[in-house]
């Protein structure tokens, strides 16, 4: 069918048939007629002049007809449309015509030049009957199929709508026709397609747009009406407007633009209005949710009043603070409307109120508790009359001071262990009225050990004597303060000037022979090891039965096992000696210190008192060996004991050398490598290669020797480390291994010398005061401390 006939036009008469028109211009059209007798003269003139020329001649004629030939193809069957091919034949006829006219030009030069004038327009009808054709067959792929059902949708429209959509539909195919006549393909996608395709959408859908409309609108009603009039007020409006349009004469409008928008804008207003209404809904079902909490909140508030109070302890205003930062953070989200965080925030608030409550009730009762016992038990014990009057001055100060720590300890929320120190406090304070006798008994110079023992078993007897052995004159005989420690501990000390050895640590001789110190002399440091065995529960310190102590700074201390013989031998120096110190910490690799965690690290610096760290340590062996405590934490660090031989075969793969040269250099007591060398193996591909790995084994076995103290060195394990466990010899003949990543949580390296090892410097540093409370193995130690205590 004729393109021209779908958009409703007549077309012309039939096309007659074309291919005569071809034929005359072709190559079998009559030439004309020869001037008599001119050819052969010019010819003879100037041959090759004409011979240029008639080649220039059939060269254009050439393009010429190779143009004409497109056009005729395209006429024949590229133009699908009858009317648009027959516009183009009927020019190719005229075109055809001027060429066999200019075919009939006997002079070869003015054929050309007749030619050359027909080629322009030529080019020209060629172009358009392309365009033609991309035209028709954009209408044909594209606007046909929009049409059709186009014209047919207007029919059931309303007539104002019908009307206006039908001038549009009119317009178009005026439109379409004059840019198919103009072969103007890119008009027709650009202009026509994108308005042809609005038309269709609405000529086709407005029946479906305005019943999903209508529904839409009832579903928005329903949604707004439901909601508080008060709070709802602009989506009742809008419902309102959008109802009135959709009523009056809807889509209104005198364009197609205009009545597309007036389509989509109640399409996607009522959209836009049912996700509002329902968006208000949550809103305002949250806000009544966050209302019913605030009234239970408001609710709360003679019980929240009160937590402003002031003055209280500091962990109560803690509580107190966290009330008033839930109250907070309850507003901060109730104006978000938040539900979520509101919920969150009153159950929080609760849990605080219940908690501080709970905190002043407990600090209540313990405070009477503490003013009872105070004006009660303290009091009167503080009347006996003591003599001499600084032994009653002694008693009031330390009774003061122990109430002063409960308080600290209340105060800081340590309600249990305050109720706990009271009962102790009441009872010390009574024990002080019996204390006269053992005061006295230590200032003698005759000391009596069993009546100190008295005092000390009775109730709070232990920290009444600590109190007077604390203040004792620094001048008191050697007798006194051992009798002190053997009282208290069950711990006998006996004390030497040095060491009976021919040389110091330092390697200077000594000037006499080791001997006892006089007992009746003044001895300090007894004093003061005195007050570094009471840093650790008294029941931790009597598994040990002797203490020998030697003045001499041998920078050393051990632990001697015995059946009840058990003994701690010290020569470190003086506990009073400033620059007696040893240091914490550099456990790992320096290239690796900058990575351990804070609490693996010395707390309050890395320099401790060298002597009472020792004594701390080897009090740590003695526990150890009565209590086993190490047992069960042996897989802490991976400790495990090793023969040599099965170290020597893990040293061997993995530095490819011999097994049994490693183990014969392992077991010589020396670090002697063996004379005769193994021969180097198949698989080892050069006597270089080999020699370097027996330089690396050797070493190996050098650095991991007791001689050496690996231990002590953080790169030499991190080096000499094989599959992640450092082998070691921690004694002589006595190999060893552990996990290297332990060192990261190590205390002090020569706490990697063997598992002993391993719990005394964690002990020593806990008491000691060096271990952070957020240390891996503090929480442990606590237990341990509690255990001990428990068992005092």
């Amino acid at each position: 069918m004729s393109l021209l006939i779908t958009l409703g036009l007549k077309p012309k008469k039939t096309l007659p048939g074309v291919a005569g028109a071809v034929a005359e211009s072709g190559d079998d059209a009559p030439a004309p007629a020869r001037a008599a007798g001119g050819g052969s003269a010019d010819k003879a003139k100037n041959p090759s002049r004409q011979d240029r020329e008639k080649r220039e001649l059939s060269d254009l004629r050439a393009d010429i007809d190779a143009i004409v030939a497109q056009i005729t193809a395209l006429v024949l069957g590229g133009i699908a449309d009858d009317g648009a091919r027959k516009r183009v034949n009927e020019d190719l006829g005229k075109l055809k015509a001027v060429l066999a006219k200019a075919g009939k030009i006997a002079d070869p030069k003015a054929a050309t030049k007749a030619f050359g004038a027909a080629l322009g327009p030529a080019q020209a009808l060629l172009a358009r009957a392309q365009g033609t054709k991309e035209a028709v067959d954009v209408v044909q792929a594209k606007l046909t199929p929009l049409l059709v059902p186009a014209r047919a949708g207007l029919a059931a429209l309303a007539a104002p709508t019908r009307a206006v959509l039908q001038a549009e539909l009119d317009a178009l195919q005026a439109d379409i026709r004059r840019y198919v006549e103009a072969g103007d393909a890119t008009a027709l996608q650009a202009i026509v397609a994108p308005r042809l395709a609005k038309l269709h959408k609405l000529a086709t859908g407005l029946p479906k747009v305005s019943a999903q409309a209508d529904a839409e609108l009832a579903r928005a009603a329903k949604l707004v009406q439901a909601l508080d009039a008060a709070r709802s007020a602009d989506l009742q409006a809008r419902l309102a407007d959008l109802q009135a349009k959709k009523q009056a004469g809807w889509p209104a409008g005198k364009t197609l633009d205009e009545i597309a928008a007036a389509v989509d804008g109640v399409s996607d207003g009522v959209k836009t209005l049912i996700e509002d209404a329902e968006a208000m809904k949550n809103r305002l079902a949250i806000a009544d949710e966050i209302a019913k909490l605030r009234k239970r909140v408001d609710a709360l508030k003679p019980r929240t009043d009160k937590a402003s109070a002031a003055p209280v302890p500091r962990f109560i205003d803690n509580w107190q603070q966290r009330v008033r930062s839930a109250l907070a953070d309850f507003a901060k989200y109730e104006a978000a409307n938040n539900l979520k965080s509101c919920e969150v925030m009153f159950s929080q608030l609760g849990a605080a109120l219940d908690s501080l409550e709970q905190a002043k009730a407990r600090y209540a009762a313990h405070r009477a508790k503490f003013v009872a016992a105070r004006d009660g038990t303290i009091k009167a014990a503080l009347a006996v009359k003591l003599q001499p009057a600084t032994l009653a001055a002694l008693r009031t100060k330390s009774i003061n001071a122990k109430g002063s720590e409960i308080e600290a300890l209340a105060e800081g929320g340590q309600i249990g262990k305050a109720d706990q120190a009271v009962d102790a406090w009441q009872k010390a304070a009574k024990t002080w009225g019996e204390s006269q006798a053992t005061y006295n008994n230590l200032r003698s110079g005759h000391p009596k050990v069993g009546a100190m023992k008295d005092l000390i078993g009775q109730p709070g007897g232990g920290e009444v004597f600590d109190a007077i052995v604390a203040d004792l004159p620094e001048d008191t005989q050697a007798v006194n303060v051992n009798a002190a420690i053997e009282a208290r501990f069950d711990i006998t000390v006996k004390q030497f000037n040095h060491r009976d050895q021919p040389k110091d640590a330092d390697g200077n001789p000594y000037p006499d022979k080791s001997k006892a110190l006089n007992p009746k002399a003044p001895q300090k440091g007894l004093k003061d090891l005195y007050r570094v065995l009471r840093m650790v529960p008294v029941k931790d310190v009597k598994y040990t039965e002797k203490i020998v102590d030697y003045q001499e700074q041998g920078r050393g201390a051990y632990f001697q096992p015995g059946v009840f013989n058990d003994e701690i031998v010290m020569y470190a120096g003086r506990p009073d000696d400033a620059s007696n110190t040893t240091t914490l910490g550099g456990v790992v690799a320096p290239e690796d210190q900058a990575r351990v965690a804070p609490e693996n690290q010395p707390q309050g610096g890395d320099q401790v008192n060298w002597y009472s760290y020792a004594a701390l340590h080897e009090v740590a062996h003695g526990l150890d060996d009565a209590r086993k405590v190490m047992k069960p934490m042996m897989g802490e660090a991976g400790w495990e004991s090793h023969g040599t031989g099965a170290i020597a075969k893990k040293v061997a793969a993995f530095f490819s050398y011999d097994a049994d040269y490693i183990e014969s250099m392992m077991d010589s007591g020396n670090n002697t490598p063996p004379k005769k060398r193994p021969k180097r193996p198949p698989e080892v591909k050069t006597d270089a290669e080999w020699e370097s790995n027996r330089r690396d084994a050797e070493r190996w076995v050098t650095e991991s020797r007791e001689t050496f103290n690996p231990w002590d060195k953080g790169d030499a394990a991190k080096r000499n480390a094989i599959g992640g466990r450092v082998y070691q010899e921690a004694y002589a003949g006595d190999w060893v291994s552990y996990h290297l990543a332990a060192r990261a949580t190590g205390i002090r390296g020569y706490q990697f010398r063997s598992s002993a090892e391993w719990f005394a410097e964690l002990y020593a540093a806990f008491h000691i005061g060096k271990l952070s409370p957020k240390h891996k193995y503090a929480a442990w130690l606590q237990r341990l401390k509690i255990e001990s205590e428990s068992a005092s």
